[in-house]
């Protein structure tokens, strides 16, 4: 019996070799199979203290090595990979913008908004998003806004519905 212990929560028996078995208690006197202990562990992470102890935490480690990340950040765009990556969602949001463009517009226009932009030090965005679970807008005129850079990374991808 050394070799095999008892789930204390569905009373499975379990071999140790088989590693599916873990101690539910600091002694090791109580153990749980794999799969009690992940639903233990499955309602455990929906209580509200371990989300905002979670939340707190993860945010104070951001604010204390802001550096690190941004050099981790940079260093990733400069390789290859990250190099690749950035080229290949340029790619693909290009090609939404062209599949959303209509012929019945001129490029004039929506020229004019990007030079606009770039005269101003705006950011363009698409007021109803290229590409949203909700709605798909077009790549036109009037449906494009000038936001400074920070609302615009706010406002994401988001799309509010006000009718």
């Amino acid at each position: 019996m050394s070799g095999e212990k008892t789930c204390n929560q569905c009373g499975v028996i379990v071999s140790l070799e088989l590693k599916n078995i873990w101690p539910s208690n600091w002694k090791g006197s109580r153990y749980d199979c794999i799969d009690c202990a992940k639903a233990k562990e499955s309602i455990r992470r929906q209580t509200k203290e371990w989300k905002d102890y979670h939340s707190s935490y993860g945010k104070k480690h951001y604010v204390d090595n802001k550096d690190r990340y941004a050099e981790n950040t940079k260093a990733y765009r400069d390789s290859p990979e990250g190099k690749a990556v950035r080229n290949n969602l340029g790619r693909q949001r290009k090609m939404k913008q062209k599949k959303a463009t209509t012929n019945w517009i001129g490029d004039n226009m929506i020229a004019k908004v990007y030079r606009k932009a770039q005269e101003f030090g705006l950011a363009v965005d698409h007021i109803i998003p290229l590409d949203h679970k909700l709605v798909c807008g077009l790549h036109t005129w009037n449906n494009l806004q000038l936001l400074s850079a920070s609302e615009n990374s706010k406002k994401y991808n988001n799309f509010v519905a006000d009718w």
